[in-house]
């Protein structure tokens, strides 16, 4: 009988040192991308893309079916416009024109759709279900950069889809249409946007990867 309780106390002890070790070496993410990765979550479930479907043929009367991802990008940008959101420097969140937060609002396509006007989040957000739609393999990237020199750092989403034919994951900026040119955010200006990218994060249902040398 001692022998089974040895056994069982060295079983609970190698349990607790294993949950142990897990938490002390789990990734841990700015909240922005686990607030980015619940989102992405949400849009993959089977219901949320049939309503995105059935919104876009029934209430848009526009459909998406069948639509590689750059016919995406052009029917993105023919229900959703552009809707600068600012620096609320008392309470140092990102807040819109009507005063809501950045991060109070649920972002899944269909309220994106219903509001019509939106920031980088929202156009990569829409990207994203409406490639899940369509079973384009897609990315959601977050720039989680820090500021260490004078230029601008973090601050903007985007995505990759996956092609095929090129065996990679290809950059693609929903809210500026921008195809394949992961060097702009980094580069100098007058031809690129001279941010100090550091930390650059890709988001897909089952998993975040650091992806910040695609883009510095």
């Amino acid at each position: 009988m001692a022998n089974w309780k040895v056994v069982i106390a060295c079983l609970l002890l190698s349990l607790l040192i294993g949950g142990v070790i897990y938490y002390m070496t789990k990734p841990s993410y700015p909240a922005v991308v686990n607030i980015y990765k619940w989102r992405y979550n949400q849009m993959s479930e089977p219901e949320k893309i049939q309503a995105l479907t059935n919104y876009a043929n029934f209430t848009l009367n526009d459909s998406i079916e069948g639509l590689d991802y750059l016919e995406l990008l052009e029917w993105e940008h023919r229900h959703l416009v552009y809707n600068e959101i600012g620096w609320d420097r008392i309470n140092h969140v990102w807040v819109y024109p009507d005063g809501s937060r950045y991060m109070d609002r649920p972002e899944l396509s269909i309220p994106i759709l219903l509001r019509g006007r939106g920031a980088c989040g929202e156009f990569a957000l829409l990207y994203t279900g409406l490639c899940l739609a369509n079973n384009i393999p897609v990315r959601l990237v977050i720039d989680c950069s820090v500021k260490t020199d004078n230029r601008s750092a973090g601050d903007h989403v985007w995505n990759e889809v996956w092609i095929p034919r090129l065996a990679r994951w290809v950059h693609i900026d929903p809210t500026e249409k921008l195809i394949n040119q992961s060097d702009i955010y980094a580069n100098p200006r007058p031809n690129g946007w001279n941010k100090n990218v550091n930390l650059v994060y890709a988001i897909t249902n089952d998993d975040i990867v650091n992806v910040t040398e695609s883009y510095n």
